[in-house]
């Protein structure tokens, strides 16, 4: 009878906890948020820095905003309550999954001013070492992951494509220029 009773406690405890986990990697037809993309199909990027090595994916913004908008805040009770997990992509061309919550960034003064412009923190499932940021706004989407395996960013593939995105790592970014210069001309005046 003990069995029973364990197995039953252990059938319920699964249900509930799929039922308070919202999956925004795919959505129920198994469409990804995120999907690969031959370069070669694309206009040249011309507007950033050049790196050495990078996969494209192209991101269907809606099923994002989605996922988002699932999002419980941060600190909040709904944050105990529900998980929402994200699934993006990697410099190798791999998906891994992230637990994320909304986390604001902005004074309540200019969010009311931008309130399209959202933060997400993540902590990695796949990788438990990883923790992530993520953001979105009129520049598009934007991810920053750091974890055992590295840090990698996701950036808009150019200025004026939010359709499709770079996945590389930060060491893989090369630089196009000698050296920094401080254009600053003024003076400073401490009070």
């Amino acid at each position: 009878m003990t069995r029973l009773f364990n197995f039953a406690l252990f059938c319920a405890i699964v249900t509930l906890t799929l039922s308070m986990t919202a999956f925004a990697g795919i959505d129920g037809k198994g469409n990804r948020i995120w999907r690969p993309v031959a370069e070669s199909a694309l206009a040249k990027r011309v507007e950033r820095p050049e790196t050495a090595r990078y996969e494209v994916f192209r991101l269907d913004k809606k099923e994002l905003k989605q996922a988002f908008g699932a999002a419980p805040l941060e600190f909040s009770a709904a944050a105990l309550e529900t998980e929402t997990i994200l699934e993006i992509p990697t410099p190798e061309g791999q998906m891994v999954r992230f637990r994320i919550e909304e986390s604001p960034m902005l004074s309540p003064e200019v969010a009311a001013k931008f309130p399209n412009w959202k933060t997400y923190q993540g902590r990695g499932i796949d990788d438990p070492t990883a923790t992530a940021r993520f953001d979105m706004n009129a520049n598009g989407f934007h991810g920053y992951v750091v974890g055992a395996n590295g840090t990698f960013l996701i950036d808009p593939y150019s200025q004026r494509d939010r359709t499709n995105y770079i996945v590389y790592y930060k060491g893989a970014l090369t630089t196009t220029r000698d050296s920094f210069t401080c254009g600053f001309r003024g003076e400073i005046k401490e009070k």
